[in-house]
C-alpha cells in the first residue's frame, strides 16, 4: 500500500504490480501512472494477477495515463487491472483513467465484490474472457438513484467513448 509507481511526466513503467501463485493480500492506495500516446507493442498494465485467490483490490487505488484520451488509441495495450485464473476477488473504490481496458478479466477468475469504482475515458471499461464470475450480489443499491439498477455503484465516465455498450463486454 501507499506505493507512487510510474510518473506522468516520463513514460518507465510498464507493469505496475505482478502478482502470481499468492494468497489473501490486500493491495491498497497505491498510484499507478503512465504517459502513454500511442499504442504499445508491449503490453502495459496497472495490476496483474496470475492464479491468485482471496485479495483484494481496494481503497482508492489510481492507475492513470496522463495523456489526452482519444478513442480507440490504446485498446488492449494499456490496461488498468488484468486478472487471469484468479478467484475469490474483490475489487472495490478504484480509479481508472484514460486506459484502453479499465479491466481485462479472464481464465476463470471469480469476483465476489465490484463495488465502487470509477471509469473514466476507456475504449472497453470492463472485458470479460473465457467465462469469468462475478457474484450476483455485490454491494447496495445505489442511495443517490434507487431506479438506476446499478447495485453495485460503479460509475463510468466516458463523454467522448464512441458508444454507451463499452462499460462491460463478454459474457459471464
Amino acid at each position: 500500500s501507499l506505493n507512487t509507481i510510474g510518473s506522468t511526466s516520463t513514460d518507465q513503467t510498464r507493469i505496475g504490480i505482478h502478482l502470481s501463485l499468492i494468497s489473501k493480500v490486500n493491495i491498497k492506495t497505491n498510484s499507478i501512472l503512465f504517459k502513454l500516446d500511442a499504442v504499445q507493442t508491449e503490453p502495459h498494465v496497472g495490476i496483474w494477477t496470475e492464479n491468485c485467490n482471496e485479495f483484494k483490490i481496494s481503497d482508492a487505488n489510481e492507475i492513470e495515463n496522463s495523456t489526452n484520451f482519444q478513442v480507440g488509441t490504446f485498446g488492449s495495450s494499456l490496461t488498468g487491472i488484468r486478472l487471469d485464473a484468479s478467484s475469490m476477488l474483490c475489487i472495490e473504490d478504484n480509479d481508472f483513467t484514460k486506459l484502453g481496458v479499465g479491466m481485462h478479466v479472464t481464465g476463470n477468475s471469480i469476483i465476489n465484490s465490484l463495488y465502487k469504482n470509477e471509469f473514466t475515458f476507456f475504449d472497453e471499461g470492463i472485458f470479460l474472457d473465457n467465462d469469468p464470475y462475478i457474484g450476483p450480489s455485490v454491494g447496495t443499491q445505489d442511495p443517490n438513484n434507487l431506479n438506476n439498477g446499478n447495485v453495485m455503484r460503479n460509475v463510468w465516465n466516458c463523454s467522448s467513448c464512441s458508444t454507451t455498450t463499452n462499460r462491460i463486454t463478454g459474457f459471464i
